[in-house]
């Protein structure tokens, strides 16, 4: 991700642009990262919109990319579904999953 594309989304409120590149994500994994234990603030309803919208979003292969990922928390927040915060608070979770090997 180009630092200068980042500026620029964030500026006219695309956000950063992530990656298209997919990892596989089991449902267990998915629940794990949204949870209350990684974002303390989520509400139990919160989690279960984002839990259930990226594990539709996955390809046959289990797998989703942190662009689609961010995509879906952007519709969502779009939606008045989730709150900016929560939003970047999500991705901070699923960007440490993504930089694991």
């Amino acid at each position: 991700m180009s630092y200068i594309g980042a500026f620029l989304g964030t500026l006219f409120g695309n956000g950063p642009l992530y990656s298209e590149e997919k990892k596989e994500c089991s449902k267990e994994r998915v629940e794990k990262i949204v949870s209350q234990t990684s974002v303390k603030s989520l509400s139990e309803q919160e989690q279960e919109i984002i839990r259930k919208t990226i594990l539709a979003a996955r390809d046959g292969q289990r797998r989703i990319s942190l662009q689609k990922i961010s995509s879906i928390l952007q519709k969502l927040e779009n939606q008045y579904k989730i709150i900016k915060f929560y939003h970047r608070d999500v991705m901070k979770q699923w960007q440490q999953f993504f930089e694991k090997k």
